[in-house]
């Protein structure tokens, strides 16, 4: 099994580019350049923002057919021997079964073809706590596997998907489970919402909301 890169997280003016193409982008011309038709509207698109905690990134891999299984960190797989902050041995020690079926599909994606991207699951997620970062409040608290998103044969699963994959019996934790921010973004006036994404921004950094609901700061 390969390694599964979990992508870049953009900035906010790559979003705002990024819709701008999607929404005015009408077709291709001669040479496969672009048209833009400047007086589409953009639309408002609502926002869900998580904490960002300080740890490493890192993911649990299962092939669907072989049940092969992989555990890699955030540029390699990884191993008890070739660990990353001892995330390889953490895994070990959990019902990785029981996890993994945490994770349900709609219907129509329960049975992918052998032709799907690698027919596997993906968890991501955030091997955070103890000695992994330093300066936050997580430090004061027990290594935890803190799950992000999740992929499904090379599909993103929805919210309300990757809010049951979890197992906190075995320190698994789900990141919406905790305080997110919630806002709507106007891509045709996108500076009026900078003010309330740098305060949401600066009141997480102040204080941790994962840390606080788990009782240090």
């Amino acid at each position: 099994m390969r390694h599964f890169s979990f992508p870049d997280i953009g900035q906010f003016r790559q979003a705002i580019r990024a819709v701008q193409y999607k929404t005015r982008c009408v077709g291709m011309d001669a040479a496969g350049d672009p048209i833009f038709d400047g007086c589409i509207p953009l639309p408002i698109l609502k926002y869900r923002g998580t904490t960002k905690m300080h740890g490493s990134n890192a993911a649990i891999c299962k092939n669907m057919f072989t049940g092969e299984k992989s555990i890699q960190s955030r540029e390699n797989i990884i191993s008890i021997d070739n660990d990353n902050y001892g995330f390889a041995r953490f895994v070990s020690g959990i019902d990785l079964e029981k996890l993994f079926n945490t994770v349900i599909v709609r219907e129509s994606l329960e049975k992918p073809e052998e032709t799907d991207r690698d027919n596997t699951i993906i968890i991501y997620g955030e091997w955070c706590g103890g000695n992994i970062q330093k300066n936050v409040a997580l430090t004061q608290l027990n290594k935890m596997f803190v799950v992000f998103a999740v992929q499904y044969c090379g599909i993103w699963l929805n919210e309300d998907a990757v809010r049951k994959v979890k197992l906190p019996e075995s320190n698994v934790y789900n990141i919406l489970d905790y305080e997110t921010y919630t806002m709507d973004i106007d891509f045709n006036n996108p500076e009026l919402s900078q003010n309330k994404l740098v305060d949401i921004t600066v009141a997480v950094e102040t204080e941790c909301p994962v840390g606080k609901a788990f009782g240090v700061s």
